[in-house]
């Protein structure tokens, strides 16, 4: 599963399936900040190589959810990677149980999260007919 069904597009970011060659430099370098690893239970990779064989191509194949590069929509900067759980029914309800994103420090407290949740909140609920997202922190990898 792990790519989703298409892009989206807002006014400072777009949302893009991953594509493990092109997005690996780039996040590999945002890895690098070691307070993105604060509370995430991550660890800064070694190399561009661990990056693209091991992190996006986790994200871009994971059977269990959702994942985009999150990208700013004017300089086509990579600003993060954000995903949600695939949907599935529990008690007659459509619901997913995992959305978490990172995002590369330079991009902290300045919008690019806010306007990425609701991309991906409007594309569940109104492309895939979710009826409710709990939201969590935890690694999907």
């Amino acid at each position: 599963m792990g790519t989703p069904m298409k892009s989206l597009e807002g006014q400072r970011v777009t949302l893009r399936p991953i594509d493990v060659e092109r997005d690996a430099q780039e996040w590999f370098e945002a890895m690098q900040e070691p307070e993105m690893h604060l509370w995430t239970g991550n660890n800064i990779p070694i190399d561009v190589d661990e990056v693209r064989d091991v992190v996006l191509a986790t994200y871009a194949n994971h059977p269990e959810i959702f994942a985009w590069c999150i990208r700013e929509s004017i300089t086509d900067k990579m600003v993060g990677i954000y995903w949600i759980g695939v949907p599935f029914i529990s008690d007659e309800q459509r619901l997913v149980t995992l959305d978490a994103q990172r995002i590369a420090k330079p991009f902290w407290r300045k919008g690019y999260t806010r306007e990425a949740r609701s991309l991906v909140y409007d594309y569940a609920f109104t492309d895939l007919g979710v009826e409710e997202i709990r939201a969590s922190g935890s690694r999907a990898a």
